[in-house]
């Protein structure tokens, strides 16, 4: 494997402060610690109108003694919304953007911040994938539609466990299957290498690699038990930073999330993210072995079917016609994406054929 020309002259703003904690209280001193080190005294604080709301409204309360502090609420993660955070951050002449929420406001977050060169921190409110230290945010455009675009990472990063367990099981899971795929894609990136020569930036790989292997050696694997949801989350700071150092989302993200994105193009279903990128796992894998082709192994596909992931696309409202239309569309989200599913070997009923074995 060569190493990419990125990887020859490595750069990465990785986070100044990152701590993982476990008590909500210590997270606003956390911070109220940070501004005073770094001197920052104008401070927007960005949620939902979710959960995320109040949690928000009281870390603004703790932190306004001595600071100005703005209170940002977003309503999606659109490129509106984004315009909107950005004009009160120049009107308010902000110092720091905090995120607390989900994926939706970090990312929102992200833009703004990479717009206005600005540093910002994170306080998720879930795990629900990998965006906390990734240097991509996912933003709808115009038509309503996903789009993946560059962002700067987080420059501090709080995340308080407790907060994090009591969010829906369910966003936890999904942020489990986004760290779980990329044991996938990590095999999408040596065929991409074996085909046309893809750069593989090894220490990237070694980085994603070593973000999601823990998981598969705990047979009893439970998201609601504090220890384990501690293992997701430095899992996805670390797959997050894998990104950073490759410079583009090849060491998490391969065949399976082009079907995810592709499902998300064709409003197909009511899947999260991570529930997607996980069933699509399952189902790359059979795809790779009716091709002969190196797979993953079967503790992760047990670890999938163990831990409350959907297992089936009918769970998630997706019937096979709809799944099947979804893989075909998947090389044309990233064109330039060489996976598993660039096999000359690929044909409509090998693809059926593989959804008969992982799903029926």
């Amino acid at each position: 494997m060569q190493f990419s020309q990125l990887s020859a002259n490595r750069f990465l703003n990785i986070p100044k402060v990152l701590k993982i904690i476990e008590n909500e209280q210590q997270t606003a001193q956390l911070l109220l610690e940070t501004l005073q080190v770094q001197n920052m005294q104008n401070i927007c604080i960005v949620s939902g109108k979710g959960g995320s709301l109040k949690l928000a409204s009281d870390i603004t309360t703790h932190v306004k003694l001595g600071h100005q502090v703005l209170h940002h609420v977003i309503e999606d993660n659109s490129m509106a919304e984004c315009i909107k955070l950005d004009i009160a951050c120049a009107h308010h002449q902000i110092d720091l953007i905090v995120a607390i929420g989900g994926g939706k406001v970090i990312d929102v977050c992200k833009v703004a911040a990479t717009t206005r060169n600005l540093s910002f921190a994170i306080i998720p409110t879930c795990l629900s994938s990998d965006c906390i230290t990734s240097p991509v945010a996912v933003i709808k455009n115009k038509l309503g539609q996903n789009q993946s675009v560059a962002a700067a990472l987080a420059t501090f990063v709080f995340i308080d466990l407790k907060l994090i367990i009591s969010a829906p099981k369910r966003l936890n899971l999904a942020g489990l299957g986004d760290l779980i795929s990329n044991a996938s894609a990590l095999l999408d990136w040596e065929y991409a290498h074996k085909i046309n020569q893809t750069p593989v930036d090894d220490f990237a790989r070694l980085l994603s690699s070593a973000s999601c292997d823990v998981l598969f050696k705990n047979p009893l694997f439970d998201i609601t038990n504090l220890s384990d949801l501690k293992i997701v989350a430095e899992g996805l700071l670390i797959s997050g930073l894998s990104m950073g150092f490759s410079g583009d989302s090849r060491p998490a993200s391969g065949a399976e999330h082009l079907i995810s994105h592709a499902l998300d193009k064709l409003a197909l279903g009511q899947g999260y993210h991570g529930e997607q990128v996980a069933l699509a796992t399952i189902y790359i894998n059979e795809v790779r072995k009716l091709l002969d082709e190196p797979q993953i192994d079967d503790a992760i596909i047990t670890l999938i079917k163990q831990c409350g992931l959907p297992t089936y696309p009918s769970q998630l409202l997706i019937s096979q016609s709809d799944f099947l239309c979804a893989v075909t569309l998947a090389n044309t989200m990233r064109p330039d994406r060489i996976t598993i599913l660039n096999h000359p070997g690929i044909s409509p009923e090998l693809l059926n054929q593989a959804f008969v074995n992982s799903f029926d």
